[in-house]
């Protein structure tokens, strides 16, 4: 009985010891991994950003201002400088193009897509770009990247027929993101330069870390309901990424996530509802759920559904 008695408490001691069901904050490295930062950042569905622009094609070339304002899947691009007097206003969603010119003229459709080839020399790859200029690979189509090991970022990525190298880097918000990037496709050169950029804190990507974990035991019940447990775990470089988008009309909606977890019987969306049911507030949310591992839809993720919000 003694030796048992002892054999707990060594283990207790060398591996985590008795822990109630609330865990401890995890303290993350100054540099996350690369395969943590890229969906997160794959997963911003809000951001604001301000630069200029040169392009060179062939023996034709201009320079403009730019300013980029990325709205769920649909990106609003202004372009003042060049094309004539005044500013270019492009509105593209997937294949979905739509030009006001300076004058004030509207070009949609094939018809938008072959008047911007004209004006520009060529065809803007404007939905991949609004990844790359965040610094990742379009995820919908396959690319090779050059990673900066030290840093985890790229240097540079091919893609789609296009090669981008990664020349400066600056903070935003805690994050590092691409202030200088040069695209190249046969003869057209496009080089980006980015004064400004920043978010819109609905779109947030939150990561929620993965690990293994060797054994369970739930040793006793406390006597504010929680359990004792006696774990062993080991935090690896893997983790589940949530993005989160606020709704004006109170849906409560996963449009991506795991197959296996139908979107009534995942506890994020459970949470969630709960918050809104709780807090009486008129807001909804969409969420797109990434896991790195089969355990998605779990119960540390749906804590992640619960940050605070203002509620109406």
């Amino acid at each position: 009985m003694r030796s048992r008695v002892l054999l707990r408490v060594g283990a207790a001691a060398v591996l985590c010891g008795l822990a109630g069901c609330r865990t401890a904050p995890v303290t993350f490295p100054a540099v996350a991994p690369w395969e943590v930062r890229r969906p997160q950042l794959q997963a911003r569905e809000h951001f604001d950003l301000s630069g200029r622009v040169a392009v060179a094609s062939g023996h034709e070339g201009f320079n403009a201002n730019l300013h980029w304002e990325q709205q769920g899947g649909r990106s609003q691009v202004m372009l003042e400088g060049p094309l004539g007097t005044g500013a270019v206003r492009i509105s593209a969603s997937g294949n979905d193009l739509d030009i006001v010119t300076a004058r004030g003229e509207h070009v949609d459709s094939a018809a938008a897509h072959a008047d911007l080839a004209t004006r520009l020399g060529f065809d803007p790859p404007l939905a991949s770009l609004r990844y790359w200029i965040l610094g990742v690979p379009d995820p919908a189509q396959p690319a090779t990247e050059e990673l900066d090991q030290r840093q985890q970022r790229l240097q540079g990525l091919t893609q789609a027929g296009w090669h981008i190298d990664y020349t400066l880097y600056a903070a935003v918000g805690g994050e590092s993101l691409p202030a200088r990037l040069t695209l190249q496709r046969d003869a057209v050169r496009v080089r980006l330069l980015v004064d400004d950029c920043s978010y819109d804190n609905r779109g947030d990507a939150l990561a929620r870390p993965r690990e293994t974990q060797s054994f369970l035991h739930v040793t006793g019940r406390r006597a504010d309901g929680y359990h004792e447990l006696q774990t062993l775990f080991q935090l690896i470089d893997l983790c589940d990424t949530v993005a989160i988008s606020v709704r004006e009309d109170g849906q409560i909606e996963r449009p991506v996530g795991p197959p296996e977890v139908p979107c009534e019987a995942d506890l994020t969306v459970r949470a969630a509802r709960a918050l809104q049911s709780a807090t009486g507030t008129r807001l909804g949310r969409a969420s797109r759920c990434a896991s790195a591992s089969p355990r998605a839809g779990d119960s540390a993720g749906a804590a992640r559904t619960r940050r605070p919000r203002s509620s109406r």
